[in-house]
């Protein structure tokens, strides 16, 4: 047990130096881009990104949670895992794809070709994105966190100055998304080393098997699914209201979501870290590492309890100076919007971490299907609260939606916790 809290606090202290820089950078990204697009140009590009990250989530059909699950297990398949989830990943990339060179005008708020041309140019980033995934799941499947930390700090460093020469110079909308991609190509070039350099490419598996990524694809469907609910749960209400209330609107609320993202940076890094801990805990599910696992997230649900807490409180009492000295006078309409989203950080931490725990076991398909209520709830209330909150009704929906989730979500693991579970074991080959 000590062995192992050392090995997850390692694990996470490192995931959340790579947190912590991403959100920095993160940060004077979104307050050079509100300053130098305003408002409603740093709309357009919300709205862009989101469309983007949404349509990555399709495409990586959970084969980058599979990689690291099931690696973990047996790391002698790393080769093979990795070269055909990349083909996969090639494969189901291809609607996205075709979709934001084709259909960009349709899904665009009033055809708008500054986004149109963006979307278009967002392909970069999209595939890129892909295959960056891949790599960082076969690392965190080898505990190797240290190579994810420099990929993440050379990238954000790339990105972002070359995003604030072209906001100073005052390039299109296109060329900052058109950055996005280039950089993060840098990023998997650079991965590639790391992985020839740190990780053995000897064994099985070395080359493509269209049977093998069918093999792959079938084992992700239920973590396909989850990241198709994620995608809707984290941002089909943002592009509801940049639908319904335009791309002011959608500024003021991407500037106040992204102080809560950085909020979940902390927790994130913790869940990816803990992940394939409780999974090898629940797969033995010896009478001493049954009481390990439950151990392990009591702690958990109380330390994320305390930080919820504490980041709700500071949001509470900050909110108003914090966008005005970040953004700006014009994002103060976002006060109530940041206030709202942050105490929607109390529940969303206890249930993320149920979520993680309910994985380890094997129960992937309660969680969507609970996910999946939990969009239905949220989008409902966004038609109801949208046309007469605008930005703060999209975060009391959110809010609303998370605790709703909370006593279900709490029932099953109390369920799980009174048995024992052992996954099914891992296959590199289909029978």
């Amino acid at each position: 047990m000590p062995k192992l809290l050392r090995r997850i606090g390692q694990n996470t202290g490192i995931l959340l130096l790579v947190n912590g820089v991403g959100s920095i950078f993160g940060f004077f990204m979104a307050a050079a881009l509100g300053r130098g697009l305003g408002d409603a140009g740093f709309g357009q590009y919300s709205f862009v990104m989101t469309w983007l990250l949404s349509l990555m989530l399709f495409s990586e059909f959970g084969l980058s949670t599979v990689l690291t699950r099931d690696l973990a297990a047996q790391l002698e398949h790393t080769p093979g895992y990795l070269i055909n989830s990349l083909a996969g990943k090639t494969l189901l990339g291809l609607p996205a794809i075709l979709l934001l060179l084709f259909l960009a005008p349709w899904i665009s708020p009033a055809q708008n070709q500054d986004v149109i041309t963006a979307l278009h140019w967002g392909v970069l980033f999209l595939f890129s994105g892909l295959v960056f995934s891949s790599f960082t799941a076969v690392f965190k499947a080898h505990q190797q966190m240290l190579p994810i930390l420099w990929l993440t700090l050379s990238g954000q460093m790339v990105l972002f100055a070359g995003t604030l020469a072209l906001i100073l110079a005052q390039q299109p909308l296109f060329t900052i998304i058109a950055w996005a991609g280039l950089s993060q190509i840098l990023q998997c070039v650079l991965a590639y080393s790391l992985y020839k350099k740190n990780i053995s490419t000897s064994g099985a598996g070395e080359k493509i098997n269209f049977e093998v990524i069918k093999f792959l694809i079938v084992r992700a469907w239920p973590f396909a699914l989850a990241g198709f609910l994620a995608a809707l749960q984290l941002r089909a209400n943002i592009l509801l209201l940049a639908y319904l209330q335009g791309d002011q609107a959608l500024g003021w609320y991407a500037a106040a979501n992204r102080f809560v993202e950085m909020g979940k940076q902390l927790p994130g890094a913790y869940y990816v870290a803990i992940l394939p801990a409780m999974a090898a805990l629940a797969g033995a599910a010896t009478p001493d590492q049954h009481q390990t696992l439950q151990k392990m997230f009591t702690q958990s649900r109380l330390g994320l309890l305390a930080f919820g807490l504490l980041a709700a409180a500071g949001a509470l009492l900050l909110a108003r100076p914090v966008l005005t000295l970040t953004y700006g006078s014009t994002y103060q309409t976002a006060t109530s919007t940041l206030q709202i989203l942050s105490l929607s950080l109390i529940p969303a931490a206890q249930n993320s971490i149920s979520i993680i725990y309910l994985y380890a076991n094997g129960d992937e398909k309660f969680v969507n299907l609970l996910t999946l209520l939990g969009i239905v709830l949220n989008l409902s209330l966004c038609f109801w609260l949208i046309p007469s909150w605008g930005p703060a009704g999209t975060a009391m929906a959110l809010l609303i939606a998370e605790v709703g989730l909370y006593l279900p979500y709490r029932a099953r693991v109390a369920n799980r916790q009174t048995q024992t579970y052992h996954l099914s074991p891992v296959r590199l080959q289909p029978s």
